[in-house]
Parts: C-alpha cells; sequence; structure tokens
C-alpha cells in the first residue's frame, strides 16, 4: 500500500465515504464504557483531553468527545 498526500482533487472521493456517517448523526455509536475502553487500548491510543459537551447526539443529548493519540514510532511511551 502506498500513502500519499491528500489532494483537492480526492475531496469527491472522501465525501463520498463521509457523507453517509455525517447524514445518521451516529459517529461511532457505542453503549457500553467497557467496549470504548477495550477498543481504545486494543488500538494503542492514549486520552490525552476530554471536550465535554462537544457533540450534540440525536438520541443521547449533549455527549463528550475524547482527545486521543496514537505514536506512529515502534515502541514509542505514550
Amino acid at each position: 500500500m502506498q500513502i500519499r498526500p491528500y489532494g483537492h482533487a480526492d475531496w469527491p472521493a472522501v465525501w463520498a465515504l463521509l457523507q453517509p456517517v455525517f447524514r445518521a448523526v451516529e459517529t461511532f455509536p457505542t453503549t457500553r464504557p467497557s467496549a470504548r475502553q477495550k477498543l481504545r487500548r486494543r488500538g494503542g491510543f492514549a486520552v490525552v483531553g476530554t471536550l465535554s459537551g462537544a457533540f450534540r447526539h440525536r438520541q443521547l443529548g449533549c455527549v463528550d468527545a475524547l482527545v486521543m493519540i496514537q505514536s506512529l514510532l515502534d515502541g514509542a511511551d505514550q
């Protein structure tokens, strides 16, 4: 696989992927906090901040957004 920088000509293809997710208004929903924690750990992400009430979910009301990072370096501390 070759990864290249995003260009303006790529926008229609990117939007075709993102549009259904945004229109559903339920990006990566999960109901169990323990499932979210397992998923973050399995993916190697570290939570570095929380944006309280950052999004208005259609069914849950105001929900938080987590700011997460993942190192691109092998063996780097997180």
